[in-house]
């Protein structure tokens, strides 16, 4: 198609080789605001809050991402947070105390109990069954050739070798 056969739009909709009484809005997370009769997708950081035939993106809000893609913004997951608008991703609390108790957050201001640490599942070290930055009562692991791991409260819920199970009483390296 030549430049003499382009279509003119409204802006949120999108021409039809049939022109403007065939336009069709533009979908979720994608917009037309110049009338140029083409749809374009929203950047990533940026959706159309759900809606079709808009006429720009927004900006996604502190405690919230999308990649782009045709992707609607959404919450950072539990153990996550985001500060800034327009953000394509959400960053991981540092452990292994520090954490979210809620998806969609702006800060890790929340701390696990004493004897608990964050699940981190990306390390290896976290639990069948619970939520990536969730609080998990600390735990005792037989290791290597008699070695054995405490998971526990002791130096800011750091991993601390034990030399045997012994060592590790209720959650307690001694």
């Amino acid at each position: 198609m030549g430049n003499q056969d382009c279509k003119a739009s409204n802006p949120g909709y999108e021409a039809t080789s049939e022109g403007l009484s065939k336009e069709t809005p533009c979908d979720p997370n994608y917009y037309n605001g110049n009338s140029k009769g083409v749809c374009s997708m929203c950047l990533s950081g940026h959706d159309t809050r759900g809606k079709a035939a808009q006429t720009d993106c927004h900006a996604c809000d502190p405690g919230q991402y999308t990649r782009g893609y045709s992707v609607p913004c959404r919450d950072c997951d539990t153990g996550q947070y985001q500060v800034n608008n327009a953000a394509s991703d959400c960053t991981v609390c540092p452990g292994p105390k520090l954490t979210t108790w809620s998806e969609g957050s702006i800060a890790c201001n929340d701390e696990c109990a004493s004897g608990e640490i964050v699940n981190h599942d990306s390390d290896g070290h976290g639990p069948e069954g619970v939520d990536d930055g969730a609080c998990y009562a600390c735990r005792y692991e037989g290791g290597r050739e008699g070695e054995h791991t405490c998971y526990c409260a002791y130096h800011n819920n750091c991993f601390v070798k034990a030399v045997s199970a012994a060592i590790c009483l209720f959650g307690v390296c001694l």
